[in-house]
């Protein structure tokens, strides 16, 4: 599965179940443990912008370093466990 960062395109948008839908998920979430009893801020463009280009900027980091990230691998076959290690030679990015 490619990763979804989440755009707001002239022809399409992807947001739903994108990281940037994650991290206003995670905002409104952790909001009252910072925030107390206010009332969380309404969804609105600026907010939804930050979000986009936060989530699009970690990806395109993230893709641009893929080789720098390590994978550890464990596969039990029967009963033999096989465990490696790797590098990321890709991400792919809808």
């Amino acid at each position: 599965m490619a990763l979804k960062s989440g755009t707001k395109g002239t022809s399409s948008a992807v947001y739903p179940g994108s990281m940037s839908d994650a991290m206003a998920q995670a905002f409104r979430e952790e909001w009252p443990t910072v925030m107390g009893d206010a009332p969380v801020p309404a969804s609105n463009e600026q907010m939804n912008l930050i979000f986009r280009a936060v989530s699009q900027g970690v990806i395109r980091h993230l893709k641009q370093n893929c080789s720098s990230m390590r994978v550890a691998i464990t596969v039990t076959i029967g009963g033999s466990t096989y465990n490696g290690t790797g590098t990321v030679n890709d991400i792919d990015i809808t």
